[in-house]
């Protein structure tokens, strides 16, 4: 029995070996992938480039000890700096946030991966969230517009 465990073990260990890797176009990756589309809903993002679109959004970055830390493009999360999390928009994207209840506007920078929860489109940074006035609720509909 213990040779037939080790025969398997040594196949798939070949297996595995030999086979050939992802060509790197078969690779996704999130910074070139066209049309700015959420995988999540299916959002589609470009319709954002010449009109205001509503969305969801969360913020992050509040003692939550991820100050910091590295973020998905590389750098170091700073949540005064005006920044934003989006699944797949390219790291550098400049997004024009609204808030309609108080009609403050800021532009944000996507510099990490996120939010983590189903029904959000984008995480906010902490300076961001608070000069829109979603700190306190730390959730609320803003209008996005993506610049160009």
């Amino acid at each position: 029995m213990k040779n037939r465990f080790c025969l398997f073990l040594l196949c798939c260990i070949l297996e595995v070996a030999c086979t050939k890797p992802p060509s790197v176009e078969s690779v996704q990756n999130p910074i070139n992938e066209p049309a700015h589309t959420s995988p999540l809903n299916g959002f589609n993002y470009s319709r954002c480039l010449e009109q205001w679109c509503r969305v969801r959004v969360s913020y992050y970055g509040n003692n939550d000890g991820l100050a910091g830390r590295t973020t998905a493009s590389g750098g170091r999360f700073n949540p005064q700096a005006l920044t934003v999390a989006h699944r797949n928009l390219p790291f550098g994207t400049r997004l024009k946030f609204k808030n309609p209840e108080n009609g403050r506007e800021l532009i944000a920078t996507v510099t990490d991966r996120g939010p983590q929860i189903k029904g959000r489109e984008f995480d906010l940074s902490f300076a961001a969230a608070r000069q829109l006035g979603i700190d306190v609720v730390g959730v609320g509909l803003l209008d996005v517009k993506i610049e160009t």
